[in-house]
């Protein structure tokens, strides 16, 4: 193996939007996995149909993950949304070649 490889970690910034009017009414958070592994939960907002989770959730050597991100009901766990995304492909949309932000990134 090289022992010289560099880990990369990277956070994810975690928010949602529309959410069902019921979610507004109780409490919930998001997670973040990996096939069937989580690597991050966020704390549990309540009363909001539009949580943004400030602190976010850092997974290492993420750069070629193919991740989940789920928005969850606390009371039941009932996933409210829920995204595929891999982790490679959204930081290439956001920096060009040169590791510059890009307009609009």
């Amino acid at each position: 193996t090289d022992t010289h490889a560099r880990a990369m970690r990277i956070k994810i910034h975690l928010s949602a939007r529309d959410l069902p009017v019921d979610a507004a009414a109780s409490r919930c958070y998001a997670t973040v996995s990996e096939g069937d592994v989580e690597l991050g939960r966020t704390e549990e907002i309540e009363g909001t149909s539009e949580p943004d989770w400030e602190k976010g959730i850092v997974i290492d050597d993420g750069e070629s993950k193919d991740i989940t991100a789920k928005v969850h009901a606390a009371e039941d766990d009932e996933v409210l949304a829920e995204v595929d995304l891999n982790v490679g492909e959204a930081l290439a949309m956001k920096f060009n070649a040169t590791g510059k932000k890009t307009e609009g990134g």
